[in-house]
């Protein structure tokens, strides 16, 4: 720190708490992520690092949930990344103006300064509208909104991907919408390569949609080529399940090909 400088009261903690989550493979160390935060979040209830921190931490745990208990997980996240939004009063007032409604107003207020926040708040938000179904069709709207501020805001993969997620999740007609849908899919996966996530929702979403049945094949049976676990990185957690998930629908291609077309 140098001299005549601040200290900042929650960074040092906040450190090791991420250093915890980076561990988050092992559910117990996930675990301990999530109650380090939370025990920060308590001295420092408004601090959009812990907020947003939060939100990853409940999504990653998601993944290794099914039906009600992953929805809960999601909703929880997405509730930490809305909180940390509306700590920006540009972006809370208009929310408040439009009662409750998530407008492109609002969503404008957003800066870089909100990006963090805005990315856990979409990966959230996204993964919760995927598990609901049509019920939550509803979010799709918002969630675009969002996921085109997030890619004015940075070059991330979350603003692509969620974009790209909700034209995929519309119902009815989509021919026109899929050329724009596999162009953000592809950017996403090229902002983060040794992610798994972008590459699986591509496979199962676009492909499926396209209606190339070689090609959706093709993707999920060579994904553990494709995605080794020697080139997780930091990305483990996520790229396991990924996996599992892509050798589960190729097992249940017929069954999936058939329920689409």
């Amino acid at each position: 720190m140098r001299p005549g400088e601040a200290r900042d009261p929650v960074l040092a903690d906040l450190e090791r708490a991420d250093e915890v989550f980076e561990e988050r493979l092992e559910p117990e160390r996930l675990d301990e992520s999530i109650e380090l935060y939370r025990g920060i979040l308590a001295e420092h209830p408004n601090d959009p690092r812990v907020l947003a921190a939060l939100s990853r931490a409940w999504s990653a745990r998601a993944w290794g949930l099914s039906g009600p208990a992953q929805a809960d997980e999601y909703e929880r996240a997405r509730a930490y990344g809305l909180r940390c939004l509306e700590r920006n009063p540009g972006f809370s007032s208009r929310v408040e103006l439009a009662a409750g409604r998530l407008t492109e107003g609002a969503v404008r207020q957003l800066t870089v300064s909100d990006a963090a926040c805005l990315d856990a708040t979409l990966l959230a938000w996204t993964r919760w509208v995927e598990l609901r179904g049509p019920a939550a069709a509803i979010d799709l709207e918002p969630i675009r909104l969002m996921a085109r501020q997030s890619r004015l805001l940075g070059e991330g993969w979350v603003g692509p991907w969620s974009e790209a997620m909700a034209m995929v999740l519309l119902e009815g007609p989509l021919e026109r919408e899929l050329p724009r849908s596999r162009a953000l899919f592809r950017n996403a996966i090229n902002a983060e390569p040794s992610l798994a996530v972008a590459h699986l929702d591509y496979a199962r979403h676009q492909l499926l949609l396209e209606g190339e049945r070689s090609a959706f094949e093709r993707e999920l049976r060579s994904f553990d080529e494709s995605h080794p676990p020697d080139t997780d990185g930091a990305w483990a957690l996520e790229n396991k399940a990924a996996r599992e998930r892509a050798a589960e629908l190729y097992e249940e291609s017929g069954e999936v090909w058939s329920a689409r077309w």
